[in-house]
């Protein structure tokens, strides 16, 4: 029902080189899938991202950058935006700017960050 929040989330993560991945498994996604897809791709922060349009080709599944607050709907494929983190609370996205350490290094990487975001909306949805 899309206005509850999903029962489960599935979280996919990989680094820059993951594209032809993604395409993978967007491809074999069911066009009925009963859950949302979160995705989080390494990518520079000065990159502009066309993975939506990319994955939205590669399957029967749209593909969209999340937007901070947006609802979570099964049958979307959710992309954290370049230079952002993608997290899930309460059956919503929560995108924010990554942070970045003098060092020039992420603190968390996003991966880390929305696999414990999910983990823990799942706890609380149980």
């Amino acid at each position: 029902m899309p206005d509850q929040p999903p029962s489960s989330v599935v979280v996919v993560g990989a680094s820059a080189g993951g594209v032809q991945a993604l395409k993978t498994i967007a491809a074999g996604l069911p066009p009925d899938l009963r859950a949302p897809v979160a995705i989080v791709l390494h990518v520079s922060p000065r990159s502009e991202s066309r993975l939506p349009q990319i994955l939205s080709r590669a399957g029967p599944l749209p593909a969209l950058h999340a937007e901070d607050g947006e609802p979570l709907y099964a049958g979307r494929i959710y992309i954290a935006p370049p230079d952002r983190h993608l997290l899930v609370h309460d059956g919503r996205c929560s995108v924010v700017r990554a942070a970045i350490l003098a060092g020039g290094v992420d603190e968390v990487l996003p991966v880390d960050q929305i696999a414990r975001a999910v983990i823990k909306f799942a706890k609380v949805a149980a």
